[in-house]
């Protein structure tokens, strides 16, 4: 069975993410990506383009909550986090281009 990504939100989830074997768990997040610090609060925020779920952990970044980061953490699942609202991000990621930003 091939692994395909999948578009799921919320810990409750976190476990039909592994069960169902996916290669993915994908994030929408309201500014499409994760920064080094909120940019509405830090005007020079940077865009982290990769960064590991453990550095995001302990930097605190909001990718999602700690818990379910975790989780895909200890299971080994990658974590895309992009902007759901340009509806083409979903083809370009299982096309393979790098969008938004990607947490493994």
């Amino acid at each position: 069975m091939s692994r395909i990504p999948v578009g799921l939100a919320g810990l409750g989830r976190m476990g039909r993410v592994h069960a169902l074997n996916l290669a993915y768990r994908c994030s929408t997040a309201r500014l499409g990506a994760v920064y080094d610090a909120d940019p509405a609060e830090v005007p020079d925020a940077a865009f982290l383009p990769e960064i590991g779920h453990r550095e995001a952990i302990e930097r605190g970044l909001r990718v999602m909550d700690s818990t379910a980061l975790s989780l895909c953490m200890d299971n080994g699942l990658p974590i895309y986090v992009f902007n759901l609202a340009d509806e083409s991000n979903i083809d370009r990621i299982v096309s393979g281009e790098r969008v938004g930003t990607l947490v493994q």
